[in-house]
């Protein structure tokens, strides 16, 4: 009979031993996957900041952000310009008219 004790007692050790292993490994296992999930947050992050400072106008020319705002800021220096060439127009041609209606 002590034998059989004694060897129920080793069965339960190592069951028990067994048990801590599968239980370290589900720990290991978690924690893996949350590394992982942690990794293709990072990737997901670092892709969508290469494809917007690699993005392509509708030409296929590289364009980056920085390159996009001095296109902007010419842009909107060329139409300053042609609406200040347009009021100088008008306040000609109003002065223009002003003497035609002083003629009168």
């Amino acid at each position: 009979k002590s034998v059989i004790k004694e060897k129920k007692k080793e069965a339960h050790g190592i069951n028990e031993a067994k048990r801590c292993e599968l239980r370290v490994s589900k720990d290991e296992h978690h924690k893996a996957a949350m590394d992982l999930g942690k990794v293709k947050l990072m990737l997901e992050k670092t892709k969508s900041k290469y494809e917007t400072i690699t993005s392509t106008n509708s030409k296929g020319n590289f364009e980056s952000p920085e390159f996009k705002l001095i296109l902007a800021a010419q842009r909107r220096e060329e139409l300053q310009e042609e609406g200040d060439k347009l009021d100088e127009i008008i306040m000609r041609k109003e002065k223009e008219i002003h003497k035609m209606k002083l003629t009168l």
